[in-house]
C-alpha cells in the first residue's frame, strides 16, 4: 500500500510539474509574440491605411498640422494640409470658430477627433512636436533639405536670420524659424505650402537616416522630441515604413475654400460644406492603394475646361471643383458652340486612365481619345500642355453629369 501511495504521489508530482512547464512555455510564447508585435506592424501585415496627424506647436499655439497618409501595400504616401483657420461649429463653445481653438498641447484628442470628422477618415495616430522638440529632431537628423524659391530675411529677438534661396540644408534653429515666422506679404496658401514642404523634407530625412535612428541611444533621444499616441516599438516600425516611402513623390494636397470674416477673424470654409474635401480624401485613399500609382506625377493631370452651354460662369465654377480635388486647371473658357447635349472628357495623351479618373469626379461616362479638331477659338487640341479637356454639356448640373 505504501508503495502504491508513493507511486501515486510521484505521478501527481510529475503531472503538476508538466502543467507548470506548459504554463511557463505558453506564457513565454505569448510574451514573445507581444514583444515582437505592435499596432503599426499589425497595420502593415493587414495592409491597412496608416494615418498620422502631425502637429507642430509653439507653447499653446498650434503652428500647423498635416495629415500623413501611408498605404503599406504600395508604400505610397500623401500629406493633406489641415488649415487651422478651417471654420466649423465648435460644439464645446457652441459657435462657429477656427478648428485650432480645440488644440490642447496636453491632450490633442479633441482636435484630432474634429479633423477626423471633417475629412471623414479615422485617424490612427497622432505625432506632436513643440517648436523646441522639432528643432532638436531636425538637428538629430543632421538638418533637412529644402528648395527655397526666394531668400528669406527674418528679424527675431533683435537679430537677423537669413535663409538663402535655392537648395539649402536647414539646421534645427533655422528650420524652426522657417516654419514659425510670419510675413504679411505671404498668402495663406503659400504659408501652408511652406509648412507642407517642411514636413515632406522631415519625413524624407527620417527615411534616409533609418539605420542611424535604429541605434538605441539615438532612438531614445529622438523619441524625446515629440509626444505621440504611437508606442516606442510601433514608432520603430513606422520609421521602417517611412524608409520604404519615396518621400520625393509624396502626393501633396491642400484644402481650398472661401475666406469669410466671422467675429473679426478670417475663417476658411471649404466649398460645398466640406463635401468636396471628403470626396477628395476618399479618392486620395483609393489612389494610395492602387498598385499602378507610383508617383505624384502620375496623379498630376493638367485640365482644360470648356463651357459648351449657355450657362454663364459654368467653366469657372467647375474649375474650382477640380482645384479642390487637386487638379491643375491650365485654361477655362467657352467651347466652340453652346449646344453640347452631353459632357465629353477628352484624353489628349496616351494615359486614358487619367481621363477616366477625371471623368469619375463628375460621373461622366462619355470619354474620348484625342481629336484632330479644335474645340475653342483660341486653343487647339495640339496644345501639349493640356492632358485632358472637359467640354461641359447640358447634362452637367454643376456637380455631376445626369443620365
Amino acid at each position: 500500500m505504501k508503495g502504491r501511495n508513493r507511486k501515486r504521489s510521484i505521478d501527481k508530482g510529475i503531472v503538476i510539474l508538466a502543467l507548470i512547464v506548459i504554463v511557463i512555455t505558453v506564457s513565454a510564447t505569448l510574451l514573445a509574440l507581444q514583444l515582437r508585435s505592435d499596432k503599426i506592424t499589425e497595420d502593415v501585415r493587414e495592409e491597412r491605411l496608416i494615418s498620422v496627424l502631425i502637429m507642430v506647436h509653439d507653447a499653446d499655439e498650434l503652428l500647423f498640422s498635416e495629415l500623413f497618409l501611408y498605404h503599406p501595400a504600395t508604400a505610397n504616401g500623401a500629406l493633406l494640409d489641415i488649415p487651422g483657420e478651417w471654420g466649423d461649429v465648435i460644439e464645446s463653445i457652441e459657435r462657429v470658430d477656427r478648428i485650432d481653438t480645440l488644440f490642447d498641447r496636453t491632450d490633442p484628442g479633441e482636435f484630432s477627433a474634429k479633423v477626423s470628422e471633417l475629412v471623414e477618415l479615422d485617424i490612427s495616430y497622432t505625432l506632436q512636436f513643440d517648436l523646441e522638440g522639432f528643432e532638436h529632431a531636425v538637428d538629430l537628423l543632421d538638418g533637412i533639405d529644402l528648395f527655397i524659391a526666394d531668400p528669406v530675411e527674418i528679424v527675431e529677438e533683435d537679430r537677423l536670420i537669413l535663409v538663402p534661396s535655392g537648395s539649402v540644408v536647414l539646421d534645427g534653429k533655422k528650420a524652426g524659424t522657417y516654419v514659425s515666422y510670419t510675413d504679411e506679404n505671404e498668402s495663406d496658401l503659400e504659408v501652408r505650402t511652406r509648412h507642407q514642404k517642411t514636413v515632406q523634407s522631415l519625413l524624407k530625412k527620417i527615411g534616409e537616416r533609418k539605420e542611424y535612428l535604429s541605434r538605441e541611444n539615438v532612438f531614445d533621444e529622438f523619441s524625446k522630441t515629440f509626444k505621440s499616441s504611437i508606442s516606442k516599438r510601433a514608432m520603430d516600425s513606422l520609421v521602417e515604413e517611412i524608409h520604404r516611402l519615396d518621400a520625393d513623390h509624396l502626393i501633396l494636397k491642400s484644402v481650398h475654400g472661401d475666406e469669410v470674416v466671422v467675429d473679426d477673424q478670417t475663417l476658411l470654409f471649404p466649398h460645398s460644406n466640406g463635401k468636396l474635401v471628403q470626396e477628395s480624401v476618399r479618392q486620395l485613399v483609393d489612389a494610395l492603394a492602387n498598385t499602378e500609382v507610383i508617383s505624384e506625377e502620375q496623379l498630376t493631370v493638367v485640365l482644360e475646361i470648356l463651357n459648351g452651354t449657355t450657362r454663364q460662369g459654368l467653366a469657372a465654377r467647375t474649375r474650382q471643383l477640380f482645384v479642390n480635388f487637386g487638379y491643375e486647371v491650365e485654361r477655362y473658357a467657352n467651347a466652340d458652340r453652346f449646344d453640347y447635349e452631353k459632357t465629353i472628357v477628352i484624353s489628349r495623351t496616351n494615359d486614358v486612365l487619367a481621363a477616366q479618373r477625371v471623368a469619375s469626379v463628375i460621373r461622366c461616362t462619355n470619354i474620348e481619345q484625342q481629336q484632330l479638331v479644335d474645340v475653342t477659338a483660341g486653343a487647339g487640341m495640339g496644345d501639349t500642355a493640356i492632358d485632358v479637356t472637359i467640354i461641359l454639356g447640358l447634362d452637367f448640373d454643376g456637380r455631376y453629369c445626369k443620365e
